[in-house]
């Protein structure tokens, strides 16, 4: 369990991150989902969801009791620029203590830690004024989320790294925002710096030696030493490496040998076109789908 933020009135807010954080709190008596949406045992429901790796659960807790909830689920699916999806199950505040801005701050607090894009459907047209208020859209220009395969659903970008933005009355942890951060999208953040990591070197190659580079530019091998470049190409055409275009991460039927469920997809080109599925945690290859020569 995480604290995320604390008001200037005594409301502290947690990220929940195993089902035994539940059993510290009270949980007040809601009507919406409970009435609506037939969610009429709280504390099971959020126990279940707290044994899923892929759930952001933040509650808002005043005087040991939980006086409001958010949770977030990961989509499998990224969105078309590749970016991560997660869609807004559920928030919900207490009857007796609406309108006092609590729905906002979970909110705010969510899309802190999130990163890439934020979906959801709102269950009426209070709802739906309300995402709307934080900038949520179902227009589909230059959409990278096909909203029409989801009728209904609202979207919003969170941009590409999490900024802290201020709310008043609210003192905010930043450095437990990023560990959230961190904690859900570790592969994601691995990738980008893997990603830099190969774009600087391979712009220091290219510098350090120009007759090299237009050597591998034509698939000549450097004898004396291996660039960065090199080692990117042979990767790419042995399947094995992200140096393929990054598609997305894909929930598997059958764990790895490792015992992940979750591969990354790669476009490779060259030699060996085609889709190759990586393992998430070991890097095996675990298929290779050949492409066609049209």
């Amino acid at each position: 369990m995480k604290e995320l933020a604390r008001s200037e009135n005594g409301i502290i807010f947690y990220r929940l991150e195993n089902p035994a954080d539940i059993d510290k709190f009270r949980i007040g008596e809601y009507v919406y989902f409970k009435k609506h949406l037939g969610m009429s045992d709280y504390v099971a429901n959020f126990k279940s969801w707290l044994r899923r790796k892929n759930i952001l659960l933040i509650v808002a807790v005043f005087k040991g009791t939980i006086i409001g909830w958010v949770m977030n689920e990961r989509w499998n699916d990224c969105s078309k620029d590749v970016g991560p999806v997660s869609v807004l199950r559920g928030i919900e505040v207490h009857p007796n203590i609406k309108r006092k801005g609590i729905g906002k701050v979970l909110f705010l607090l969510s899309s802190m830690i999130l990163v890439g894009y934020i979906i959801t459907k709102p269950v009426n047209e209070s709802a739906k004024r309300f995402f709307s208020s934080l900038r949520f859209s179902s227009t589909q220009d230059d959409s990278p989320i096909e909203l029409s395969n989801h009728p209904g659903y609202m979207a919003l970008h969170v941009g590409k790294e999490n900024s802290i933005r201020p709310v008043d009355g609210i003192t905010v942890f930043t450095k437990n925002i990023s560990q959230c951060t961190n904690e859900l999208f570790m592969d994601e953040i691995a990738e980008i710096k893997k990603r830099e990591a190969i774009r600087k070197r391979n712009i220091s190659s290219t510098n350090n030696n120009a007759f090299e580079g237009e050597n591998l530019r034509y698939g000549y091998a450097c004898s004396e030493k291996s660039s960065g470049a090199e080692e990117v190409k042979k990767t790419v055409i042995s399947g094995r490496n992200t140096g393929g275009k990054y598609l997305g991460v894909q929930k598997m039927k059958s764990p790895c040998q490792c015992g992940t469920l979750y591969a990354k997809k790669y476009l490779i080109k060259g030699g060996r076109k085609g889709i190759s599925i990586i393992c998430s945690n070991c890097k095996k290859e675990r298929y290779f789908l050949p492409q066609k020569n049209q």
